[in-house]
């Protein structure tokens, strides 16, 4: 059970990740360069837009921040990485559902992203508990 464990926690340095997180990274960044460039190049913008293109960047900012942080972070997370991801993805999910609404465009549009953002939110948090629940019987803790 150990070998197996330890396995599944060198997976989180792995190269893979790295180089997924590292996609992440430029893929957010770009975004959020491309609608920054877009957002400053207009200057004649309802103010319902500039608030779309300010949450954009700001969303943009965050999973930028966050790939940058897991590329940084070495070692055991326990599915940290995950559990923060999810809540990101939920967090910004009801934001556009309740953008979406205030603006009237689409009802309930983004109701599929956040069942699937709390979908990830739920098996990363029962995954953490696993994997603690696994260390501290390592540990000899009940």
């Amino acid at each position: 059970m150990s070998e197996q464990t330890l396995a599944r926690l060198a997976k989180a340095a792995s190269l893979k990740w790295r180089i997924v997180n590292l996609a992440l990274a430029l893929a957010a960044g770009s975004m959020t360069i491309l609608v920054a460039a877009l957002w400053l190049s207009e200057p004649r913008l309802p103010l319902r837009t500039h608030l779309a293109f300010g949450v954009l960047v700001v969303i943009g900012i965050c999973w930028t921040t966050y790939a940058g942080w897991r590329l940084h972070r070495k070692g055991r997370l326990f599915v940290r990485d995950r559990v923060i991801a999810g809540w990101l993805a939920l967090a910004f999910g009801v934001l556009c559902e309740g953008g979406l609404l205030l603006i009237g465009t689409a009802r309930l549009a983004a109701l599929p992203l956040i069942g699937a953002a709390a979908l990830i939110l739920v098996r990363a948090y029962v995954e953490r508990a696993r994997l603690r629940t696994i260390e501290r019987r390592l540990r000899g803790r009940p």
